[in-house]
Order: structure tokens, then sequence, then C-alpha cells
């Protein structure tokens, strides 16, 4: 699973080689892990940066206590970031390849689905944490967002956008 996700990482060497950061939803950090490792094979690697839910930070978490630790069930809009532990193997990974975590709210994830609705991109709460992240952090040029899933209800959806 996590050396299929990292194709993502080799399409993004391919279509964007002067990539300076890519920022990646993370979940159960299948994704993430296997991006963080394609990229770190890469002669010029960017700065990878994981984004997760702040009711559900169990990775940022984690890395502040250098182990992994266990949450309460995160009350979150972002169904897919619903963990409440790091698995063993993608908590290493991710320890040892990935730069920066760092959580959102969901007030934010929702800000980052109407940016991306207004570019005709329609995406689940969890499919937009990298823009969510990335509009935090206020990184512009040079950054590529992993926009993924599409794995919502039409109802659901326009009821978070308010349309």
């Amino acid at each position: 699973m996590i050396a299929g996700q990292g194709t993502v990482g080799l399409e993004i060497l391919a279509d964007a080689p002067e990539v300076e950061v890519v920022v990646v939803p993370l979940g159960g950090g299948g994704l993430l892990s296997g991006i963080a490792t394609a990229l770190t094979g890469s002669a010029r690697r960017p700065k990878i940066i994981g984004v997760e839910p702040r009711a559900g930070d169990d990775f940022v978490r984690s890395r502040a206590a250098g182990h992994r630790v266990t949450v309460p069930l995160p009350r979150t809009i972002c169904d897919g970031a619903r963990v409440q532990t790091p698995g063993q193997l993608t908590f290493d990974i991710v320890q040892a390849r990935v730069d920066e975590l760092l959580s959102v709210d969901d007030g934010a994830v929702v800000d980052a689905m109407r940016v991306l609705a207004k570019g005709g991109i329609y995406v689940e709460p969890t499919g937009a944490l990298a823009v969510a992240g990335a509009l935090q952090l206020r990184l512009r040029g040079g950054t590529v967002c992993v926009v993924s899933g599409r794995n919502i209800d039409p109802t659901e959806y326009a009821r978070l956008l308010g349309a």
C-alpha cells in the first residue's frame, strides 16, 4: 500500500521537478509515507509537510512525544482522518522522512474546500487538508498540494460550504 502511494511522489517529481514543498493530507499515514519515501530518494528533495485535522492530531502529538500516542475518537468533518493512533510502520516512516506536521481546524478545511471549488475542484474534507495547511502556512509558488478524494454526499458538501 505505501509503495503504491509512493507513485504519487514520483508523478510530482516528473511533472514539477522544481517543486520546493509538497503538502499531503494525513489520516492513517499511508499516502504521506509513500510520497515521503519516493521524494526522499530524489536528487533535489523538496520539503515534505503532512496535515491532519486538529481534532485528530495523533501524528502531531506522537511526533512531539517521540512515540505513538492515542487520542480520543476524533470529532472532525475529515472522516478519512478519524484515526486515534498512528500505525507503527507509517509512524516510523513519517518520523524519519517528513519535515513538518501540522494540524488545522475544520473551519480551515471548509475554507480550503471553498478555494478549491472556485477552481472547479470538488473534494471531500479529508482531501482538502493539504490546501488548508498550505493556506495556514501562507505557502505560495513552488508548492504542490496533494488533493485526494471526492467521496462526499452532495447534500453534505452543500451544507458544509453553505450553498
